[in-house]
């Protein structure tokens, strides 16, 4: 027990005189867990989404405002003898909305409405929550047009718990937290072996 005593309080004597190691095992693992609890978020926001509206009626701009008050979307308008597919290839957009003609007409007559959504599948967890909020804001947009005439007999309640605003960094920050937990001691460890050995003092740590 006395030799990891005088181990440990040898280590701790180098390690406050070596400034840069001081450095390393108390700032930079802070500097971490603010880097990595900002940059990293499954939010998505801002998705620039260019829209072709072949109807141009107030009903598909009350639609486009559903969307827009979305803060998933970011819209802007698109010609419409510009192709949507060139801007998805030239990555100037991450999706494209396009309203067919006589989408005002066809509500207002009860038929059904198909609206083209043209996402950008190459990172899937964002297409996928794309699709989702696409979904969503035009089922939410139908509801606003078309009242159902009987109540619906279930109605879901939900809250959330632990993390009612749904915020990334009390996700993150946790296991952002054992990530430097894990990988700071052998770094420290790695470092105090090569000190070790530039001070060709390595054999006193074989003995010991």
């Amino acid at each position: 027990m006395k030799r990891i005593l005088a181990q440990v309080r040898k280590e701790l004597t180098q390690l406050w005189r070596d400034r840069l190691t001081l450095a390393l095992a108390l700032v930079l693992p802070v500097l971490l867990l603010l880097l990595l609890s900002k940059a990293t978020s499954l939010s998505v926001k801002d998705i620039p989404v260019v829209v072709q509206d072949l109807d141009k009626t107030p009903m598909s701009r009350r639609y486009l405002e559903t969307v827009s008050a979305s803060l998933s979307f970011n819209l802007s308008a698109l010609a419409p003898n510009m192709s949507p597919e060139r801007v998805l290839a030239q990555n100037q957009a991450r999706a494209a909305l396009i309203i067919p003609p006589q989408f005002e007409r066809h509500l207002r007559r009860g038929q059904n409405v198909e609206v083209q959504w043209l996402i950008d599948g190459t990172d899937a967890n964002t297409a996928n929550v794309m699709r989702g909020k696409a979904a969503a804001i035009t089922q939410a947009f139908t509801g606003q047009i078309q009242p159902a005439t009987i109540r619906p007999a279930i109605k879901p309640l939900i809250r959330y718990w632990f993390n009612p605003g749904r915020e990334d960094l009390k996700y993150f920050g946790p296991g952002v937290l054992a990530f430097g937990l894990a990988m700071f001691p052998p770094l420290l460890a790695a470092l105090a072996l090569s000190r070790e050995g530039e001070l060709k003092t390595i054999l006193q740590v074989y003995v010991s």
